[in-house]
């Protein structure tokens, strides 16, 4: 089979109107880990790190105001969605949206005939998870239109934005889609998720690191060689917003490092609710028609790829 039959066989779901809700930019030594700690600071900047994102309203008005953007920039009219997908880290942030939230969100949005759906506990996988779900509805015939959303935003407590391994910093964003069965943007050819290896929550961040790793690798490979291509096809590789780890998980999964991008570190730091996806919106214009552009996620319990062709 060839990659043209491959690639026709596969049912219709793309993505368009990537928008994002980022509300403040900061300098880094601002963080209270790191503002009384020059060294660290300092080691911090080396590593790549310079500015992270601050947000001072809860995560759902952060969706709302990234929805918002993305209902202005497609051609589909609020009431042709079908569903909201609502993908939170609410077991992290401590801000859990319910029903009553989800429905004020639709009526907010004159989102009137769509349903609202949620999910998490993939972490930086989160948005991968969402794709993967939307992705299922359109080709099951259960929806035609569907927004997803993505979100996550850090506690208001000592030490929230630090992470382990210290790769980076947790920055507060929205990132918001279409996923439709009606063509444009970006063809997702598909997602394939591997369970990584459990991991003793004493082990050390190489452990895991190294699980990481490998889980990357696997659903990279089983995802090329289902939609039959090689690495050597894929045009760009998106990954999450890490120091030293970004460049190693793309070499990693076969990669040469250059079809990477890493400046978003800079940028943005680590913004858990998105990091490929904000990337993807950043790089549009970078992308040529008919390139194929990896999307890989680390969560932790599973990593994603995803492939998109832009159309």
């Amino acid at each position: 089979m060839n990659k043209e039959d491959t690639n026709s066989s596969k049912p219709n779901a793309f993505i368009r109107g990537i928008e994002t809700y980022i509300e403040e930019i900061k300098d880094i030594s601002n963080i209270d880990f790191l503002k009384n700690d020059t060294t660290k600071l300092e080691n911090y900047y080396k590593m790549g790190m310079k500015y992270y994102a601050e947000s001072q309203i809860p995560m759902i008005e952060m969706a709302y105001y990234s929805i918002k953007k993305t209902l202005e920039n497609i051609d589909i009219k609020p009431e042709e969605i079908d569903i909201l997908l609502y993908i939170s880290e609410s077991s992290i942030v401590k801000e859990r949206i319910n029903s009553t939230d989800a429905q004020s969100l639709l009526n907010y949005l004159g989102l009137n005939k769509a349903y609202a759906i949620g999910a998490s506990l993939s972490d930086c996988a989160n948005v991968l998870l969402g794709l993967q779900i939307a992705e299922s509805m359109i080709v099951s015939g259960q929806a035609k239109n569907i927004i997803l959303v993505s979100t996550n935003k850090a506690h208001p407590s000592p030490n929230s934005r630090k992470m382990s391994p210290e790769v980076a910093v947790s920055s507060d964003a929205a990132v918001s889609m279409l996923v439709s069965s009606v063509a444009g943007g970006y063809r997702l050819l598909g997602t394939t998720l591997t369970k990584n290896e459990p991991t003793p929550d004493d082990a050390p961040p190489l452990d895991l690191s190294i699980k990481k790793i490998k889980g990357l690798r696997i659903a990279t490979k089983n995802l090329l060689s289902k939609l039959n291509l090689t690495t050597d096809e894929i045009d760009k590789v998106f990954n999450s917003n890490y120091s030293d780890l970004s460049q190693i998980f793309v070499e990693s999964c076969g990669f040469e490092p250059e079809k990477g991008f890493y400046e978003n570190l800079a940028k943005y730091s680590h913004c858990l609710a998105g990091d490929v996806l904000i990337t993807l919106k950043d790089q549009n214009d970078f992308i040529n028609l008919e390139e194929h552009i990896l999307l890989i996620s680390d969560g932790p319990f599973g990593s994603y790829a995803t492939c998109l062709q832009k159309i």
